[in-house]
């Protein structure tokens, strides 16, 4: 900011003395900080699923500092977290023998034959 002055208050007048000083005097003004909007950064952080299988969910975080709010800057717009599904595949299950066997004739009527007995994979 630079403020002029005159030198008429009187004016000099004859051999009247000039004014003392200097006719501009330059100072410093509007030293806060421009404002500058936030922004978010270009990658997320992401966290570890909820499960390994089945559907679960993770968090995912960014910063509001590409480039950070300053003085009346506005913040970031959105959320800092966003919730995701992850892991959606069916889990493994292993297979167990029913309880129950089926029977099957035997061989022979007597003297010592062979019975085949089956069950089935299925539990669960």
């Amino acid at each position: 900011l630079t403020k002029t002055r005159q030198c008429n208050n009187p004016a000099p007048v004859g051999t009247g003395a000039p004014c003392d000083g200097e006719p501009t005097v330059t100072e410093e003004c509007n030293n806060q900080e421009c404002p500058v909007d936030g922004g978010w950064s270009e990658n997320w952080t992401l966290g570890e699923c909820s499960v390994s299988c089945g559907g679960g969910t993770l968090t995912k975080t960014r910063q509001c500092n590409n480039p950070a709010p300053v003085g009346t800057g506005a913040p970031c717009d959105g959320e800092p977290t966003v919730t995701e599904e992850c892991n959606n595949q069916e889990c493994p299950v292993d297979g167990g023998w029913s309880e129950n066997w089926t029977l099957g004739e035997c061989s022979v009527s007597c003297g010592g034959g062979t019975l085949l007995k089956t069950r089935q994979c299925d539990n669960p």
